[in-house]
């Protein structure tokens, strides 16, 4: 009678206590369980942007990533890197620099090489000028000189010195050198002064033969015939001399 006794409060207690467990063991289960509620997955798509430029067009595009509760993310972001455009220096056309504000250096380049070609030719022109003054210069020098010579001999002639070898020499000589003046002229007025003195030294030359002649033929001449030759070379001598005092004057004066 006792051991079922005792069976029956050992199945009670048993019985107890595991009804105890389960109601404890439901509310800790029933306090510490959430809800799980997943929230949207928010999907932005960003637009796509297409760039034209003069070099190969290309687009960029980004997808932002999905994100589900804090925390945790769902999904990754996909990103597309934007690729390299080369850029190419924009082509300035003009003559100005970069900071020249548009200034025309090629007009003052021109400018520039024109005066500096002008400047060139003045300078030669004038060197040229100046060489041409100095050969008139050097010119009618000489012509005076010779002028001067052939002057001094012809008037002892007018005064009636009676022709020698030395005259006679003198005379060839001033014709040779005024014949060489005018070949040398530097213009047409100083060649004609030249041959001018030449002329009338010439002419003189002529009547002082002829008076040689006389005077060397066979018979002797008569002694009125010898006078008469010999007053012809002292009235040409006389002109000669007021000729080449006229072409002294005009080398002098030039000069």
């Amino acid at each position: 009678m006792r051991r079922r006794h005792f069976r029956l409060l050992l199945a009670a207690t048993v019985a107890a206590t595991v009804g105890v467990v389960a109601l404890v063991g439901n509310g800790t289960a029933g306090a510490q369980t959430t809800p799980t509620t997943s929230a949207p997955v928010p999907t932005t798509l960003a637009p796509v942007v297409t760039t034209v430029v003069p070099t190969p067009t290309t687009t960029r595009v980004t997808t932002p990533g999905v994100t589900t509760a804090p925390g945790s993310t769902v999904a990754t972001t996909a990103t597309t890197a934007p690729a390299t455009i080369p850029t190419r220096a924009p082509t300035t056309t003009g003559t100005g620099g970069s900071d020249g504000g548009g200034f025309p250096w090629l007009i003052v380049l021109l400018v520039v090489v024109v005066a500096a070609a002008v400047g060139t030719a003045a300078a030669v022109s004038a060197r040229r000028r100046g060489a041409r003054r100095q050969l008139l210069a050097d010119w009618l020098r000489e012509a005076a000189d010779t002028t001067a010579e052939a002057g001094a001999t012809v008037r002892l002639l007018a005064q009636g010195t009676p022709l020698s070898g030395p005259i006679a020499q003198q005379l060839v000589a001033s014709l040779r050198a005024f014949d060489d003046l005018a070949l040398r002229a530097p213009d047409e007025g100083t060649a004609a002064d030249a041959e001018r003195a030449r002329r009338t030294l010439q002419n003189l030359g002529i009547v002082i033969d002829r008076a040689y002649r006389l005077r060397r033929s066979q018979p002797p001449p008569e002694a009125w015939a010898i006078e008469q030759s010999e007053e012809a070379v002292r009235s040409t001598a006389l002109d000669t001399d007021r000729t080449l005092r006229t072409v002294y004057r005009g080398f002098t004066a030039a000069d």
